[in-house]
């Protein structure tokens, strides 16, 4: 899964909960993310939202098929 689709994904999650800056605290700082955990829930609960939802799969199919479009134009 794209790491950065996930983080965005669990930062907007947060967000929606009131947590953002927490979040980001908790990323930039992985101690305190530790003591807290704000960060890799968040992280945990997005990658299972997108493996429950199919996003996953279907992002992946997508990658699949992008790359083999751009195989065949070089």
């Amino acid at each position: 899964m794209n790491d950065d689709l996930v983080k965005r994904l669990a930062r907007a999650w947060a967000g929606i909960e009131g947590k953002a800056a927490e979040f980001d605290a908790c990323a930039a700082n992985p101690v305190q993310d530790m003591r807290d955990g704000q960060f890799s829930r968040y992280m945990f609960q997005a990658e299972e939202l997108m493996r429950r939802s199919g996003l996953a799969i279907d992002m992946h199919q997508m990658r699949l098929r992008a790359d083999g479009a751009a195989q065949s134009l070089a």
